[in-house]
């Protein structure tokens, strides 16, 4: 499907922080709506832009940080503390990393 409106249409796709299990599972939330192209969490329903031939893909998201941010890759914390490995582990383990 193409846009053919008057328009330009767009869907936001906000990183969620700070590291918090309610942010993590919004951004694994998050993630699985943009994989299938449809609104996020905390927009109305509809198939969003799931039938655009042109939809944004994993393949536009040129940055690590971008993918952290959308949970596609593993958060990395330069913390060295236990304390701050193990958040890393349980927000990663969330996102299923």
């Amino acid at each position: 499907m193409e846009n053919t409106g008057n328009i330009d249409a767009c869907v936001f796709y906000i990183p969620s922080v700070p590291l918090t299990p309610n942010n993590m599972q919004y951004v694994k939330q998050q993630r699985e709506a943009f994989l299938k192209g449809v609104p996020p969490p905390d927009f109305p329903g509809g198939s969003g832009e799931s039938q655009f031939s042109d939809r944004a893909t994993i393949a536009d998201i040129q940055s690590e940080a971008g993918k952290v941010a959308m949970g596609l890759s593993p958060i990395k914390l330069n913390g060295k503390d236990e304390k701050s490995k193990k958040l890393g582990q349980n927000m990663n383990a969330m996102l299923g990393f």
